[in-house]
């Protein structure tokens, strides 16, 4: 008789995020799990490896600060991968992105592979002339902080 796999618990794994929950997020994760991170600081050749369930919880401990707020802007998942986006503003105002695909067994995280990576604020310059109507400018976009226009929870409008 085959059993059905469990059912990944994505809307907790969403709570938890937001509620910066560092508990629940490292119950999340099989015992022998796996987390690959390509940051500033690791590259994706040579990526920052974490290697079971206590490496991971207390790299997750680290990254939830209790005044920081966190969101997740995008979730997908299903019996065999999860993969999201989420954004994490400090009280300094600096703004982390971490997205990241998770393979799943059984219902918990046993590979992941993310890209965590820092956005600075986007320039907007307006023309402030008598004679002109205001308008946005074109923008820099830092190497490696958002591709093109489309940074998550920037919206004009």
């Amino acid at each position: 008789m085959r059993t059905s796999p469990l059912k990944f618990d994505l809307d907790g794994l969403r709570r938890a995020i937001e509620s910066g929950d560092a508990c629940y997020l490292s119950a999340l994760y099989a015992d022998g799990a796996e987390v690959r991170i390509v940051d500033a600081d690791h590259p994706a050749d040579a990526p920052q490896i974490l290697h079971g369930r206590p490496a991971i919880a207390s790299w997750i401990a680290s990254m939830y600060a209790p005044d920081d707020v966190h969101r997740v802007l995008e979730s997908t998942a299903d019996a065999e991968q999860v993969s999201l986006v989420e954004e994490r503003e400090t009280v300094d105002g600096l703004r982390l992105v971490y997205a990241y695909s998770a393979a799943l067994d059984r219902g918990q995280i046993t590979h992941e592979t993310g890209v965590l990576m820092a956005q600075e604020p986007i320039p907007i310059m307006i023309d402030q002339s008598p004679s002109s109507t205001p308008h946005l400018a074109p923008h820099a976009v830092s190497p490696g902080t958002a591709v093109g226009r489309h940074v998550p929870g920037y919206y004009l409008g």
